[in-house]
């Protein structure tokens, strides 16, 4: 049986045992991610289970976006670092958060390049095919749907835009009811997010441009193996169970 526990307040008014709050603050790191089913909560798990011991805790939390994060990285206590694509600095301009964020926010390290892939059906064969078309680009902050919306605005493109789960617009793009949807790589991200992370704290050389492949997709090879490892892989076999 799992229950939730927390502490009472007259529990933390008596006196504190040997391990007190401050000692276990002490080298613990809150690490913001992305949501449950995305990619950034992953690299934090990952993180967490090679890094996590007696001498430094980490805690990954799941997170709502690049945006939030960095919003919680700047205001939220207990999130001391984060995961965010470098694209929703963008969006903090617009909210004139850019000045604050020089000074309360510092880059650590550089994970990897992220491809995004666009999956249309068949009949689009061309970027600009999809002005005024549905396009789905993810659930609102996250950060495909940054990305996105800065990727079709640089080409002069104007979709119309939807921010379905990505579970759920794959059936929608097989249903014909959006016309394409952009999706990332997420357990190659993850992998080399985590690569790089560690060859980073051990203070060697990481590549300035780490690329995470690309696939062009559309109706007629979605439903192939490969297509389908992409979108929803097999978790099992990534972690050996």
């Amino acid at each position: 049986m799992a229950v939730l526990v927390g502490a009472s307040s007259s529990a933390l008014a008596q006196g504190q045992p040997a391990l007190n709050s401050a000692v276990a603050n002490a080298n613990t790191i809150g690490v913001i991610s992305g949501g449950a089913d995305g990619t950034y909560i992953r690299i934090a798990a990952d993180l967490a289970n090679v890094l996590d011991g007696d001498d430094m805790r980490i805690l990954p939390i799941i997170g709502r976006g690049s945006l939030q994060n960095l919003r919680d990285i700047m205001f939220l206590r207990g999130v001391d670092i984060g995961i965010v694509q470098m694209d929703a600095r963008e969006q903090l301009k617009a909210e004139n958060l850019q000045n604050y964020a020089v000074n309360k926010l510092r880059y650590i390290a550089r994970l990897y390049n992220e491809e995004i892939h666009v999956l249309a059906s068949r009949e689009i064969s061309d970027l600009r095919q999809l002005d005024g078309k549905k396009v789905n680009i993810d659930k609102n902050g996250s950060g495909t749907n940054l990305t996105a919306r800065i990727l079709f605005d640089k080409l002069g493109i104007k979709p119309e835009f939807t921010t379905f789960d990505q579970g759920s617009s794959y059936e929608r793009l097989k249903a014909g009811e959006i016309q394409a949807l952009i999706v990332q790589d997420p357990m190659n991200m993850g992998y080399l997010a985590v690569k790089t992370m560690l060859a980073h704290i051990a203070k060697e050389t990481v590549e300035k441009v780490i690329d995470t492949g690309s696939k062009a997709v559309n109706k007629e090879n979605m439903e192939s193996a490969e297509i389908k490892a992409l979108l929803t892989p097999d978790l099992k076999s990534y972690l050996d169970e």
